[in-house]
């Protein structure tokens, strides 16, 4: 939604019939565009500086703008992943909220990456089950400028802690986007995470040359036990592509 004066990100996740949305700007605060958007019941989780720009050919200035993934987990328990800069149009960090009560309350911001701060961090996707397990992918240029990855993490007490980064963007080619390093920048601001009936996690994304491409969408699946990714339509552990190139 775009006010003119500022940018908002939407997500929500459906926790026993009720609809939770979450919303941030990141320009300045502004109650009225709150109250418009969401009548009079609004909840401002946090606020973030103004992302950096995007170079790339055709790329809008707020391609790297705040993103947000709501995932429900057990009754009444949620988490809020979502990227951020600490300071106007710097590399943004990928955070986590937790809420016990719906959304009503939520805890402080916990640093989810484990990149360097000169990292830029974006394009969160969230998942949760019950039992508090909940499963995070989101992108970053922690290995340069034009070599994004695709990280993984989960939580299995709703959370309070994580497990260590996989990187499922690990294919070395396959594509004139990627090299060992990455792919040159994420093609398109969404993606998909679904864990199966059996357990395992499914995540998909977009990676391209440019904005305006040629790209493609690209997944991996993790295991159930380890969170190690494991083989592919083409028999091989690791990420494979599924459209385009």
């Amino acid at each position: 939604i775009n006010s003119l004066r500022h940018i908002f990100r939407i997500d929500r996740a459906l926790q026993q019939g009720a609809l939770a949305i979450m919303v941030l700007e990141f320009v300045e605060p502004d109650i009225e565009s709150f109250s418009a958007l969401l009548g009079k019941r609004h909840n401002l989780v946090d606020i973030v500086a103004m992302q950096p720009g995007c170079s790339s050919d055709g790329c809008p200035p707020d391609y790297f703008g705040p993103s947000v993934a709501l995932a429900g987990t057990g009754s009444s328990n949620l988490v809020l992943a979502y990227n951020g800069a600490l300071d106007p149009q710097q590399p943004q960090r990928m955070f986590v909220k937790r809420s016990t009560d719906g959304g009503i309350s939520w805890s402080a911001r916990t640093d989810l990456s484990a990149a360097p701060r000169s990292a830029n961090a974006a394009f969160p996707t969230a998942v949760g089950i019950d039992s508090g397990d909940v499963r995070i992918w989101y992108m970053d240029d922690r290995q340069g400028a034009n070599a994004w990855n695709v990280w993984y993490r989960r939580s299995a007490d709703g959370g309070r802690t994580w497990s260590a980064e996989t990187r499922l963007s690990n294919a070395s080619g396959g594509a004139p986007y990627k090299t060992p390093r990455g792919f040159s920048l994420p093609y398109g601001d969404y993606g998909g995470i679904a864990v199966t009936s059996d357990g395992f996690t499914v995540a998909i994304w977009g990676e391209g040359t440019s904005y305006i491409g040629p790209g493609g969408s690209w997944m991996a699946r993790t295991s159930v036990a380890t969170d190690a990714i494991v083989a592919n339509r083409n028999s091989v552990p690791g990420e494979s592509s599924v459209a385009g190139r």
